[in-house]
Protein backbone atom coordinates (compact mmCIF):
# COMPACT_ATOMS: atom_id res chain seq x y z
CA UNK A 1 0.00 0.00 0.00
CA UNK A 2 0.96 3.55 -0.26
CA UNK A 3 3.27 5.30 2.92
CA UNK A 4 3.00 8.62 3.53
CA UNK A 5 -0.36 10.87 4.30
CA UNK A 6 -2.45 11.57 1.68
CA UNK A 7 -2.76 15.62 1.12
CA UNK A 8 -5.87 17.43 2.48
CA UNK A 9 -7.45 20.24 1.66
CA UNK A 10 -6.28 23.62 3.89
CA UNK A 11 -9.19 25.74 2.95
CA UNK A 12 -11.79 23.15 4.28
CA UNK A 13 -13.37 19.57 5.33
CA UNK A 14 -16.83 17.90 4.92
CA UNK A 15 -18.07 19.25 8.15
CA UNK A 16 -17.23 22.59 6.69
CA UNK A 17 -19.28 22.22 3.26
CA UNK A 18 -21.74 20.46 5.27
CA UNK A 19 -22.52 23.67 7.53
CA UNK A 20 -22.56 25.43 4.40
CA UNK A 21 -25.19 23.65 3.23
CA UNK A 22 -27.77 24.31 6.67
CA UNK A 23 -26.69 27.77 6.52
CA UNK A 24 -27.85 27.98 2.68
CA UNK A 25 -31.03 26.14 3.28
CA UNK A 26 -31.92 28.03 6.40
CA UNK A 27 -32.69 31.13 3.98
CA UNK A 28 -30.74 33.51 6.77
CA UNK A 29 -27.95 34.39 3.89
CA UNK A 30 -27.70 35.82 0.24
CA UNK A 31 -27.00 32.96 -1.68
CA UNK A 32 -25.58 32.43 -4.92
CA UNK A 33 -26.21 29.90 -7.65
CA UNK A 34 -24.10 31.26 -10.39
CA UNK A 35 -20.89 30.13 -9.08
CA UNK A 36 -22.25 27.20 -6.81
CA UNK A 37 -21.02 23.65 -7.54
CA UNK A 38 -20.48 25.41 -11.05
CA UNK A 39 -16.99 23.37 -11.67
CA UNK A 40 -18.34 20.53 -10.57
CA UNK A 41 -15.85 17.43 -12.27
CA UNK A 42 -13.86 19.74 -13.87
CA UNK A 43 -10.18 19.58 -13.01
CA UNK A 44 -9.25 23.23 -13.42
CA UNK A 45 -12.57 25.49 -13.30
CA UNK A 46 -13.33 27.18 -10.28
CA UNK A 47 -15.29 25.38 -8.21
CA UNK A 48 -17.19 26.79 -4.84
CA UNK A 49 -20.23 26.73 -2.19
CA UNK A 50 -21.14 30.29 -1.68
CA UNK A 51 -23.47 32.37 0.42
CA UNK A 52 -22.75 35.79 1.95
CA UNK A 53 -24.04 37.48 5.31
CA UNK A 54 -25.72 40.82 4.34
CA UNK A 55 -26.85 41.62 7.72
CA UNK A 56 -24.21 44.45 8.31
CA UNK A 57 -25.57 46.57 5.24
CA UNK A 58 -23.11 44.90 2.92
CA UNK A 59 -22.08 41.61 1.97
CA UNK A 60 -19.62 39.42 3.68
CA UNK A 61 -18.43 36.86 1.97
CA UNK A 62 -19.33 33.27 3.41
CA UNK A 63 -18.61 29.43 1.73
CA UNK A 64 -16.04 27.68 0.25
CA UNK A 65 -14.06 27.72 -3.43
CA UNK A 66 -11.34 26.02 -5.35
CA UNK A 67 -9.35 27.64 -7.83
CA UNK A 68 -5.97 27.10 -9.91
CA UNK A 69 -3.08 26.59 -6.63
CA UNK A 70 -5.21 27.99 -3.95
CA UNK A 71 -8.90 28.13 -2.06
CA UNK A 72 -10.76 29.71 -0.15
CA UNK A 73 -12.19 30.07 3.10
CA UNK A 74 -14.85 32.37 3.78
CA UNK A 75 -12.80 35.55 3.32
CA UNK A 76 -9.44 34.00 3.72
CA UNK A 77 -7.49 32.64 0.55
CA UNK A 78 -4.41 29.81 0.75
CA UNK A 79 -2.28 28.94 -1.29
CA UNK A 80 -2.96 24.93 -2.39
CA UNK A 81 -0.58 22.37 -3.89
CA UNK A 82 -1.92 20.38 -6.96
CA UNK A 83 -2.11 17.16 -4.14
CA UNK A 84 -4.13 19.59 -1.76
CA UNK A 85 -5.92 21.36 -4.76
CA UNK A 86 -7.28 17.79 -5.79
CA UNK A 87 -8.27 17.02 -2.52
CA UNK A 88 -10.50 20.44 -2.41
CA UNK A 89 -11.77 19.48 -5.56
CA UNK A 90 -12.69 16.18 -4.20
CA UNK A 91 -14.60 17.23 -1.67
CA UNK A 92 -16.29 19.80 -3.41
CA UNK A 93 -17.49 17.46 -5.60
CA UNK A 94 -19.03 15.19 -3.33
CA UNK A 95 -20.94 17.86 -1.15
CA UNK A 96 -21.92 19.29 -4.60
CA UNK A 97 -23.98 16.40 -5.45
CA UNK A 98 -24.81 15.14 -1.83
CA UNK A 99 -26.59 18.55 -1.23
CA UNK A 100 -27.51 19.28 -4.79
CA UNK A 101 -31.68 19.52 -3.65
CA UNK A 102 -30.83 21.97 -0.75
CA UNK A 103 -29.03 24.20 -3.63
CA UNK A 104 -30.98 24.07 -5.88
CA UNK A 105 -34.36 25.06 -3.89
CA UNK A 106 -32.29 28.12 -2.50
CA UNK A 107 -31.41 28.82 -6.46
CA UNK A 108 -34.97 29.13 -7.05
CA UNK A 109 -35.96 31.02 -3.77
CA UNK A 110 -33.23 33.52 -5.01
CA UNK A 111 -34.77 33.97 -8.41
CA UNK A 112 -38.72 33.99 -6.92
CA UNK A 113 -40.32 37.62 -7.45
CA UNK A 114 -43.12 38.62 -5.15
CA UNK A 115 -46.47 38.39 -7.80
CA UNK A 116 -48.42 40.72 -5.67
CA UNK A 117 -46.16 43.70 -5.54
CA UNK A 118 -42.62 45.16 -6.42
CA UNK A 119 -40.64 47.87 -4.51
CA UNK A 120 -42.38 50.79 -6.83
CA UNK A 121 -46.33 49.66 -5.38
CA UNK A 122 -44.27 49.76 -1.62
CA UNK A 123 -42.54 53.33 -2.12
CA UNK A 124 -46.53 54.35 -3.44
CA UNK A 125 -48.27 52.73 -0.70
CA UNK A 126 -45.73 54.73 1.82
CA UNK A 127 -46.35 57.72 0.20
CA UNK A 128 -50.48 57.68 0.86
CA UNK A 129 -49.94 56.92 4.27
CA UNK A 130 -47.93 60.00 4.44
CA UNK A 131 -50.21 61.88 2.67
CA UNK A 132 -53.11 61.49 5.83
CA UNK A 133 -55.67 61.23 3.52
CA UNK A 134 -56.82 57.75 4.06
CA UNK A 135 -56.81 55.75 7.68
CA UNK A 136 -53.41 54.25 8.13
CA UNK A 137 -53.76 50.46 9.94
CA UNK A 138 -50.64 50.27 12.21
CA UNK A 139 -51.84 46.64 13.53
CA UNK A 140 -51.24 45.13 10.41
CA UNK A 141 -48.45 47.43 9.56
CA UNK A 142 -45.11 46.07 9.58
CA UNK A 143 -45.53 43.33 12.01
CA UNK A 144 -42.33 41.58 11.56
CA UNK A 145 -43.87 38.58 11.29
CA UNK A 146 -42.06 35.74 9.28
CA UNK A 147 -44.90 33.35 8.96
CA UNK A 148 -47.96 35.29 9.80
CA UNK A 149 -49.48 38.12 8.24
CA UNK A 150 -47.45 41.67 7.30
CA UNK A 151 -47.35 44.47 4.83
CA UNK A 152 -48.31 48.37 4.47
CA UNK A 153 -51.60 48.72 5.38
CA UNK A 154 -54.39 51.46 4.87
CA UNK A 155 -58.46 51.87 4.16
CA UNK A 156 -59.99 54.40 1.81
CA UNK A 157 -63.28 55.38 4.01
CA UNK A 158 -64.30 58.43 2.09
CA UNK A 159 -67.18 56.42 0.60
CA UNK A 160 -68.68 55.84 3.92
CA UNK A 161 -67.35 51.93 3.82
CA UNK A 162 -63.84 51.02 4.22
CA UNK A 163 -62.27 49.82 0.78
CA UNK A 164 -59.12 48.05 1.35
CA UNK A 165 -55.82 49.92 -0.08
CA UNK A 166 -51.71 48.79 0.05
CA UNK A 167 -49.76 45.29 0.13
CA UNK A 168 -50.23 42.35 2.60
CA UNK A 169 -48.22 39.35 2.83
CA UNK A 170 -50.21 36.52 4.46
CA UNK A 171 -48.95 33.07 5.33
CA UNK A 172 -49.88 31.33 1.69
CA UNK A 173 -51.02 34.79 0.07
CA UNK A 174 -50.17 37.98 -1.11
CA UNK A 175 -52.46 41.06 -1.99
CA UNK A 176 -52.46 44.28 -3.43
CA UNK A 177 -55.22 46.80 -2.85
CA UNK A 178 -58.34 44.28 -3.06
CA UNK A 179 -56.49 41.31 -5.48
CA UNK A 180 -55.31 38.30 -3.60
CA UNK A 181 -53.38 35.69 -5.08
CA UNK A 182 -51.64 32.17 -4.11
CA UNK A 183 -47.82 32.41 -3.08
CA UNK A 184 -45.58 29.76 -3.26
CA UNK A 185 -43.21 29.43 0.08
CA UNK A 186 -40.33 30.69 -2.18
CA UNK A 187 -42.60 34.13 -3.32
CA UNK A 188 -44.14 34.21 -0.07
CA UNK A 189 -40.50 34.57 0.93
CA UNK A 190 -40.10 37.16 -1.45
CA UNK A 191 -42.71 39.67 -0.58
CA UNK A 192 -41.51 39.61 2.78
CA UNK A 193 -37.90 40.47 2.08
CA UNK A 194 -39.57 42.92 -0.15
CA UNK A 195 -41.88 44.65 2.90
CA UNK A 196 -39.02 44.01 5.68
CA UNK A 197 -37.06 46.31 3.58
CA UNK A 198 -39.63 48.77 2.76
CA UNK A 199 -40.34 49.04 6.52
CA UNK A 200 -36.94 49.96 7.40
CA UNK A 201 -37.08 52.29 4.64
CA UNK A 202 -40.43 54.43 5.84
CA UNK A 203 -40.43 53.54 9.13
CA UNK A 204 -40.24 57.44 10.08
CA UNK A 205 -43.23 57.48 8.17
CA UNK A 206 -45.46 54.47 9.57
CA UNK A 207 -44.41 55.42 13.28
CA UNK A 208 -45.53 59.44 12.50
CA UNK A 209 -48.97 57.97 10.80
CA UNK A 210 -49.60 55.44 13.85
CA UNK A 211 -48.66 58.97 16.42
CA UNK A 212 -51.69 60.37 14.42
CA UNK A 213 -54.05 58.17 14.71
CA UNK A 214 -53.40 57.44 18.15
CA UNK A 215 -53.95 61.24 18.91
CA UNK A 216 -57.53 61.63 16.95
Amino acid sequence: GQIGVSATCPCFNAQDLDKASTDIASGSYTFYPETTCKGKDSASATNSITYTNDEMGYPAMLGYEVTTGECRKSDMIFMASAPEEAACRSLLNDKCTEHSSVFAAAAAAASATCPCFDTEDLDKAAEDVASGSYTFRSATTCTGSDSGSTGIVYTNDSTGYSIMMGCEVRANSCRKSDMFRETSASENSACRSLITSKCVEHSSIFAAAAAANTNE
